[in-house]
């Protein structure tokens, strides 16, 4: 696998990748990045491991990295959060929080949305 972008902290940076992926853990994050390095967007894709599930978590992350300066470097978000026997339940706590993060609604699992007239699509996705 190619190195995982970080900083001195050993925290991960957003280097103006145009996909954005937020992952529930570590773990996530390194079974997506060997993915996408397979199928050849590793150095498009930046994955924000959110240490865990918690609204929270992908409120503050969200609302870092998805400034209206970068989201014009930005093409698409994506949220996958394990199911854990609750679809429903994962998917409300990450509609809540992007919709607290930057005023963005997913109406639905899986449905792609456009938002505030930009060019950047969200989406959340869980794992069974």
């Amino acid at each position: 696998m190619s190195a995982v972008k970080s900083d001195t902290n050993g925290r991960r940076k957003w280097k103006n990748e145009p996909l954005v992926l937020f992952v529930e853990g570590y773990s996530d994050l390194t079974f997506y990045a060997e993915l996408m390095e397979h199928i050849g967007l590793f150095d498009q894709c930046f994955i924000q491991d959110l240490g865990g599930k918690g609204r929270g978590k992908l409120r503050d992350e969200a609302a870092l990295l998805l400034k209206p300066d970068n989201l014009v470097r930005i093409q698409s978000v994506a949220v996958l959060l394990d199911a854990d026997g609750n679809a429903e339940s994962a998917f409300s706590l990450a509609r809540n929080a992007l919709k607290d993060a930057v005023g963005v609604d997913v109406p639905r699992m899986g449905k792609w949305v456009q938002a505030n007239d930009s060019k950047v699509g969200f989406g959340i996705l869980h794992a069974v």
